[in-house]
């Protein structure tokens, strides 16, 4: 078993943030361009200011949510930008209610 450093000041660090954190900053790297890809793919489109908050009123109750960084600890997004892209998904499903 690997035995994670304290990496804080570095770049591109990505501290612990429970047991679940095994993203790496490879693997954020690979979600980013692979959703970037679908976003510019899709035109380029977001979502209504109305749409976004709602998003985001969800990710703010969410055990996932790392709120110093305003990070998804599921997916290793950015929530301001990936919240507002209209293609993007929640990586456990509790944006898709928001279609019905």
């Amino acid at each position: 078993m690997s035995e994670k450093k304290n990496c804080a000041g570095l770049p591109g660090c990505w501290e612990s943030h429970g047991d679940d954190d095994k993203l790496s900053l490879m693997d954020r790297a690979k979600s980013f361009i692979k959703t970037t890809g679908e976003y510019v793919a899709s035109g380029v489109k977001n979502l209504s200011d109305e749409d976004y908050k709602k998003r985001m009123k969800i990710c703010e109750s969410c055990a996932h949510l790392i709120k110093d960084k305003n990070v998804c600890n599921k997916c290793g997004c950015y929530l301001p930008i990936k919240g507002r892209w209209e293609i993007s998904k929640c990586p456990i499903g509790k944006w898709e209610k928001l279609k019905e």
